[in-house]
């Protein structure tokens, strides 16, 4: 998909009497108590130490956990990775990586000079000395982004002599390494990535043969991956220890048009009437035209707009709907890439209704955006799948998965109308914590080696300083969840539960049978289960059955639990969110529990034979 978009807000305004409301996908009836059955004796893949990672920048004294003034971390910022525990930490940072002169974030803090990178200018206060040291502060393996894009193999391999060929302790040094950032979106091939990757590990293992490379695959899925991936894997693999996929559920809260196609909401109108549709659009012409839509009502073209501004501009078009369920779509329908590289694709930012002088009412509401986040877990599975496959088709056998970061995006573009929130406002709810959780269960499942949440600090980070005071998001909950209670192997479970559907909705389909829970077992090494539960629904607490199969006849449980008001809460300005842990009771191995709804629950069960 090319860059250029069109940017498109659509409005319903009444004209007659007759309150409207959009058809959401909601949760089908539950009916029946969910049944979960846990079988410890059937493990299968063992959980990596390495899953529970995260990523710190260089830039802006660390996103604020260094205090260039006292030359330390943070004391707020260090309490919290203590509690936190994250087992791997990244630097210097995503596409800052890219950027970044390592040798300009080294020597006397007073020497250094400014550093331009891809979110501004500073200086390297928080360099390498001062990001290994706050990874043996909280005991966390460091992992270090190379810059393959603007510095050489020699500068690589200078870093890798610089952290692991001094005699001192004082500082950890550094085993893991990837060579560049997301290249695909650098501009280079494959092939010529390729070639990289072997200049520089052979570079930085004569600096210290003991070091693992990782290599970056493309952030694509399916035969696209295949298409960057396997000539990498064929051309550069003997010299690869880790591929470095990203992982993102990537939301527009609104629908992006990957060349000519339609794309539909359903919209529930209360009596028969003529209705307004408000749209604010943007779009960049290419080949000396301008992006094309067609609306229609159901099977009844309502009009065709030509959206001719490359700023936010309202166009209004009058549609007739009738009483009930009326599908409303709209069709892109002259997609272009030029022979000079102009492109016209298409992106649709909003649909919302107004009713009078009651505000917005979005189509695109928290419903369909949880069940679409939820959903598009199904999408990252089968990519680690796809994975997996190209792995299994390597010269080189045991190259690992490292996702090295993975979040879940919401953009917008410029500045929004009154009314429409941020993306920011939605990263920090409690529903992308949730999101964190469910990935962090697939990479338990699918036997992912490492896993860095991106990001510890900043606008998309689980943690926000300002001045003395420290905030922390859902998100950083979720982590500290699996850290603290994930055991060393996986085992089987199984759950007999409802399941919900979604709309269409930002990049990603209409997704059905997505269950309501999420659940991922593991035992320890002393024989504990814990259960990982996210109940994925915005409105029922689903009353479970959890049977415990071929283990002890009775358990010490206790669970912990992180959840909210709404799905949106955040736990500062839009709702409480909880977490908490219960007292442990002793009990047999078959019990009930109600699972609140819109929350993670880990259950730890400890054998305790009631005989």
């Amino acid at each position: 998909m090319a860059k250029t978009s069109v940017l498109i807000i659509l409005t319903i305004v009444t004209i007659v009497s007759g309150l409207t409301s959009a058809a959401w996908a909601v949760d089908k009836p539950h009916g029946d108590d969910a049944i979960i059955e846990i079988m410890p004796g059937d493990m299968s893949s063992t959980v990596s130490p390495y899953l529970f990672g995260s990523n710190i920048r260089w830039l802006w004294n660390a996103d604020g956990a260094w205090d260039r003034k006292k030359k330390v971390v943070n004391d707020n910022v260090l309490n919290a990775l203590l509690e936190l525990k994250p087992t791997i930490m990244r630097y210097p940072g995503g596409s800052e990586a890219n950027r970044y002169n390592w040798q300009a974030g080294v020597g006397p803090v007073q020497l250094r000079t400014m550093l331009v990178g891809v979110d501004g200018k500073d200086v390297s206060y928080f360099g390498t000395d001062e990001f290994l040291g706050l990874c043996k502060q909280i005991g966390a393996e460091p992992i270090i982004t190379a810059n393959a894009a603007t510095l050489t193999e020699r500068d690589a391999a200078e870093w890798v002599k610089y952290t692991n060929s001094r005699k001192s302790n004082d500082l950890m040094k550094v085993k893991f390494w990837e060579i560049g950032n997301e290249p695909d979106g650098e501009g280079i091939t494959s092939t010529q990535y390729a070639e990289k990757v072997n200049l520089f590990a052979s570079a930085m293992k004569t600096a210290d043969p003991g070091i693992r490379i990782g290599a970056a695959v493309s952030d694509r899925s399916g035969p696209d991956a295949a298409k960057w991936d396997s000539p990498l894997l064929q051309a550069a693999g003997k010299n690869i220890d880790f591929i470095t996929p990203h992982f993102y559920s990537t939301f527009n809260l609104g629908w992006a048009f990957y060349g000519n196609e339609t794309k539909w909401v359903e919209f529930k109108a209360d009596s028969d009437g003529t209705y307004m549709l408000e749209l604010i659009a943007e779009g960049t012409p290419a080949d000396g035209g301008w992006p094309i839509i067609v609306i229609k009502a159901d099977k009844s073209v309502v009009g065709e707009l030509i959206v001719d501004s490359t700023v936010w501009r309202t166009y209004k078009i009058p549609v007739n709907l009738n009483a009930g369920m009326n599908r409303i779509s709209i069709s892109y329908i002259n997609d272009l890439v030029s022979k000079t590289g102009e492109d016209r694709n298409c992106f649709i930012y909003d649909m919302v209704v107004t009713k009078g002088g009651n505000g917005i009412y979005q189509l695109f509401n928290d419903d369909n955006i949880s069940n679409a986040v939820f959903g598009t877990i199904n999408e990252h599975e089968a990519r680690l799948r796809n994975l997996k496959n190209i792995l299994m088709a390597a010269p080189k056998k045991d190259i690992k998965i490292a996702i090295t970061e993975y979040n879940v995006i919401y953009n917008n573009r410029g500045s929004l109308p009154d009314g429409y929130r941020s993306r920011f406002d939605e990263i920090s709810n409690l529903r992308s914590a949730l999101f964190v959780g469910d990935l962090l269960s697939l990479f338990i499942r699918e036997g992912v080696w490492m896993a860095n949440f991106w990001l510890l600090m900043g606008e998309m980070g689980n943690l926000q300083v300002s001045g003395d005071k420290i905030s922390y998001r859902p998100s950083y909950y979720a982590l500290k969840m699996f850290r603290e209670h994930a055991g060393q192997r996986l085992c089987s479970n199984s759950a007999q539960v409802s399941k919900m559907d979604s709309v269409p909705l930002g990049n990603y389909p209409a997704y059905k049978d997505i269950p309501i829970l999420g659940v991922t077992s593991t035992v320890d090494r002393s024989g504990k289960i814990t259960v990982s539960v996210i109940n994925r629904s915005r409105s029922t607490d689903i009353n479970s059955t959890i049977r415990i199969k071929g283990g002890s006849d009775g358990y010490l449980r206790k669970a912990t639990v992180l959840a909210g008001e709404s799905m949106e809460a955040d736990g500062k300005y839009r709702g409480a969110i909880t977490y908490h842990s219960t007292d442990t009771v002793a009990g047999p191995n078959e019990f009930k529990y109600l699972f609140p709804k819109h929350s993670i629950v880990q259950i730890e069960l400890v054998p305790h034979s009631t005989k």
